[in-house]
């Protein structure tokens, strides 16, 4: 297994970005971004085979499919790198979720998003691949920090009421979906809440996550059609602009399963477990790698890595061999 952290401290461009090493595909779902006022959106496509690769989009925004020139026959060279603006597909959009399919060579693709409040660099992550559609979904490593410092900044300046946490809903097809999210607390002194909306088919919702204290909590998701989720966590300290992560849903797993802590800042790995409802927080050393299996009872987990600050995710991830999941026919 394999990531990177980017800590940028410029100007135009300040907060944690981290994201892990991707197994190229030809399908991927990207839950995050915005490209209203001050926030941008950069779609990130790379071609690590030895195959040239047409890219199509698909994106999806609170009112319904896009539909605007350049998003298909978008041209992925072999062992190159495209990027895309995405103000100029969706221009002035709050919510969105992009659908990348490759044809020729499968590609690797992020959506950098970055917030700028006036002259000021307020934040950057980078939005990774989420897992399959599905009905039930977690979503561990909601770390809640610095909301009385939210509060006031919200209350003196209305850009910043994207600080207070969002779960991004997207619904596939044409039928509305009822969606619930359960935020759990991590232990007794955490208490959570519980949000739910109605969504309408082919589109997408934000839905606001208020009232959480500080602490660390789960989001355990349920819908009565598949849909993709993701949530944006702020963190907010008296002595550093705000930064923001997006959390995609997390993989079920009960195999073996590895992570690299970054060497800088403090890591906590949040893992839950599907069968008892146990929630497990961990610190981990900086620079090593943790290695766990699930055994019989399935588990979900996502690391959060804290730099002076800043703050950003890595998915635990499935690092299998391509070669394990390519289908052959023999004749």
């Amino acid at each position: 297994n394999a990531s990177q952290f980017q800590n940028a401290a410029g100007a135009t461009l300040r907060g944690l970005a981290a994201t892990n090493c991707q197994l190229p595909s030809n399908d991927l779902w990207l839950v995050g971004g915005s490209t209203v006022t001050g926030r941008e959106a950069l779609l990130i496509l790379r071609n690590t085979t030895q195959v040239d690769s047409t890219v199509n989009l698909e994106i999806f925004s609170e009112a319904g499919t896009v539909e605007a020139p350049g998003l298909s026959g978008i041209a992925v060279v072999s062992g190159k790198t495209t990027v895309i603006p995405l103000a100029g597909v969706v221009p002035k959009t709050k919510s969105f979720v992009t659908h990348v399919t490759a044809n020729g060579g499968a590609v690797a693709a992020w959506v950098q998003q970055r917030t700028v409040r006036g002259l000021s660099a307020a934040g950057v992550d980078y939005v990774s691949p989420s897992p399959e559609f599905s009905k039930q979904q977690v979503i561990p490593g909601i770390f809640i920090r610095g909301t009385a410092q939210a509060a006031k900044l919200i209350g003196a300046n209305s850009d910043y009421t994207d600080l207070v946490p969002v779960l991004r809903v997207f619904v596939p097809g044409k039928a509305n979906a009822t969606v619930t999210a359960q935020i759990v607390g991590a232990d007794a002194k955490t208490f959570g809440t519980v949000v739910r909306s109605t969504v309408n088919g082919g589109s997408v919702a934000d839905i606001e996550i208020p009232g959480l204290k500080d602490g660390n909590y789960v989001a355990l998701i349920s819908a009565d059609a598949e849909v993709q989720t993701s949530i944006r966590l702020s963190r907010v300290t008296a002595t550093a602009a705000p930064d923001f992560t997006w959390i995609p849903a997390a993989e079920k797993f009960t195999g073996k399963r590895n992570i690299t802590v970054p060497s800088a800042g403090i890591s906590k790995l949040c893992i839950y477990n599907d069968k008892t409802g146990r929630i497990d927080v961990l610190e981990v050393a900086a620079g090593s790698t943790y290695s766990f299996a699930g055994g019989s009872d399935p588990l979900y987990a996502n690391l959060i890595t804290d730099i002076n600050g800043t703050v950003a995710n890595l998915s635990v991830l499935d690092q299998k061999n391509a070669g394990g999941k390519v289908s052959v026919n023999v004749r």
